[in-house]
């Protein structure tokens, strides 16, 4: 044998011993983490998950999906993940204003994933997709944003080694299909429960009264607690009325199911544009109507500090520059939300300029102004401050939804 073939043979021992002897690509504890653990004494649990899966099984599928939410080999060029767009230390939301995709910009702002267990349907900016199975999945057969189709990425994780004790443990063999990747990442994606903030601290100093003051709040805080969440009859005349859910019954409001849900239920136009053609048709793009025109789903609240830029189109990079907006920015269209409409009846905006929890005593007969929530610059700096004790420091480096690529 000759020198170059002596060597060529060590060289390719070599690398088949190095293969052979290669680490996992990703690290997973050797006690598997508790997805969906107990909250904290006092606090009232928000709710994580809505399947009846027994915990250690529902445990097993959220570490799949964990895996699958990281891992680039899911998109068509192998650079791009779930995880590169959502990203844990902004709430699993992206700080561009449009996400950089495997083949192109995402056409939206990326949003939060947080506490989306509790949403029985509507998700994304649209509400396109029924439920969280298919949401998780459109991103992937997304030209833009990953560039696969399912039967390729099955295709793909079958020829990975390293998958196929992970579906064994989440179903009982190692077979893989589109049903059960989209099982497992909706499973690690309603593990993505946010509810260790100083807000919910101070709900549970308050005994759950939502309209106490709270004792870890600065007077500040409070005032901008007061602002959002409204006071007996003007909850309908907040932000409240259109962050929260809830729902309004014969014995007055309630909320549904917590005050600490922070989220929307339903989409709303908030007056970002004027309603022109080639605006973005918002849910009207799903639903065909007219009346859907600049209607979107407003995401979560939470961590709201760290999941700038703001709207469908991330064109806010601040929250002072939100909240200009909703004092001054607001256009007239044939669908704006009530709340912001010019009536005197239907919110803050229009009737006369005193504090705008007081809006709904204005005469209908009082002078118009301009559409908005006539927020003052002090009730505007009251809001902002609020909203930043939305932020979940845990949530925000939580090991257990942290990417397993990365070596410890």
């Amino acid at each position: 044998m000759s020198a170059a073939s002596s060597l060529f043979a060590g060289l390719l021992c070599l690398c088949t011993t190095l293969t052979a002897q290669s680490p996992p690509r990703f690290t997973l504890p050797e006690v598997p983490f508790d997805y969906f653990p107990v909250p904290a004494p006092g606090a009232k649990a928000i709710p994580a998950r809505n399947d009846a899966l027994p915990l250690a099984i529902a445990n097993r599928r959220a570490a799949l999906g964990r895996v699958l939410f990281y891992d680039v080999e899911l998109s068509a060029t192998r650079t791009r993940s779930c995880g590169s767009c959502h990203r844990q230390e902004h709430a699993f939301a992206d700080d561009r204003r449009f996400s950089r995709g495997a083949r192109a910009p995402t056409a939206r702002n990326t949003m939060p994933l947080q506490n989306l267990g509790q949403r029985r349907a509507g998700f994304f900016w649209d509400e396109r997709a029924a439920g969280l199975e298919l949401a998780v999945l459109l991103p992937i057969t997304n030209h833009a944003e990953m560039g696969m189709t399912m039967p390729a990425v099955v295709e793909r994780l079958q020829a990975l080694p390293d998958y196929a004790p992970l579906f064994t443990a989440a179903f009982g063999d190692a077979g893989i299909s589109e049903a059960r990747v989209g099982w497992a990442l909706a499973q690690f994606v309603r593990a993505l429960v946010s509810q260790g903030s100083r807000f919910d601290e101070g709900l549970v100093l308050a005994g759950g009264d939502v309209d106490a003051d709270f004792p870890n709040f600065t007077a500040t805080e409070n005032r901008g607690k007061a602002l959002f969440v409204g006071t007996g009859s003007t909850r309908r005349h907040s932000c409240a009325e259109c962050h929260l859910g809830h729902h309004y019954g014969p014995c007055g409001h309630s909320w549904t199911p917590l005050p600490q849900n922070l989220q929307a239920e339903t989409s709303r136009n908030n007056g970002l544009d004027a309603g022109k053609q080639d605006d973005d048709p918002g849910r009207a793009g799903v639903t065909g109507l007219d009346a859907d025109r600049g209607k979107f789903l407003a995401p979560s609240l939470r961590n709201i500090a760290v999941t700038a830029p703001y709207m469908h189109d991330g064109r806010f990079a601040t929250l002072d520059e939100v909240m200009q907006f909703y004092a001054t920015g607001v256009r007239a269209t044939a669908n704006l939300d009530p709340v912001l409409a010019p009536t005197g009846r239907g919110g803050w905006g229009g009737g006369r300029r005193d504090h705008p929890l007081q809006l709904h005593t204005a005469s209908l007969a009082s002078p118009l102004v301009d559409l908005g929530l006539n927020l003052t610059p002090d009730e505007r700096h009251d809001l902002v401050a609020f909203l930043h004790t939305l932020t979940d420091r845990t949530f925000l480096s939580e090991p257990r939804f942290a990417d397993p690529f990365v070596a410890p």
